[in-house]
């Protein structure tokens, strides 16, 4: 890999979230169950869009609200406000973005998996990348994916998402993406 190839920024991203995660993972003792109002989880997310060949790579931390209940028989439903800030870019130009907003999950008891899903108001630091206009820097960034717990604290999840201005912007071209995470559950 050389230093101007697409990939050093999510691969070195990717690779220090492992280490993390790992080194996190050995040093673990048994977690108490997230509080209401508690740090939920954190991780590292990359990703690269459907058509675009935009690529983007960020940090994400969730905080668990009180609003969580059983729906019944084993089903349960979480919110969180969810972070994340990070890098988006392409062959020729990159990006800081950054994203708060809710978040939830839903859970079967026993079950490893969960259905995740949100919407944030996000921020880039540039609305242009290369050739593509995308419309202004205020964008929305809407999600839906699955999440599986690999170990106690662990998680792999994978997500579709798409970001777009809402029409705020003269142009509006959106970005769908595919994402895959590794978070830290507390």
């Amino acid at each position: 890999m050389t230093s101007n190839s697409p990939w050093v920024r999510p691969f070195t991203s990717a690779t220090l979230g492992l280490t993390w995660a790992v080194t996190s993972l050995l040093a673990a003792t048994e977690p108490e169950p997230s509080p209401a109002g508690g740090w939920a989880q954190s991780g590292l997310r990359v990703g690269i869009s459907e058509t675009r060949h935009v690529r983007h790579s960020e940090a994400f931390a969730d905080w668990q609200l009180p609003w969580s209940f059983s729906l019944g028989r084993g089903f349960n439903f979480h919110s969180y406000v969810s972070g994340a800030l990070g890098w988006m870019g392409d062959d020729y130009d990159d990006t800081v973005i950054g994203s708060l907003g809710p978040a939830f999950r839903f859970t079967y008891q026993g079950l490893p998996l969960a259905l995740v899903g949100g919407s944030a108001p996000t921020f880039l630091g540039r609305n242009h990348l290369g050739e593509r206009n995308l419309g202004c820097a205020f964008q929305f960034t809407s999600h839906v994916g699955v999440a599986l717990q690999l170990a106690r604290r662990v998680e792999l999840g994978y997500r579709l998402q798409h970001i777009s201005n809402a029409g705020l912007g003269d142009d509006n071209p959106g970005l769908n993406s595919h994402a895959v995470s590794l978070a830290w559950r507390f």
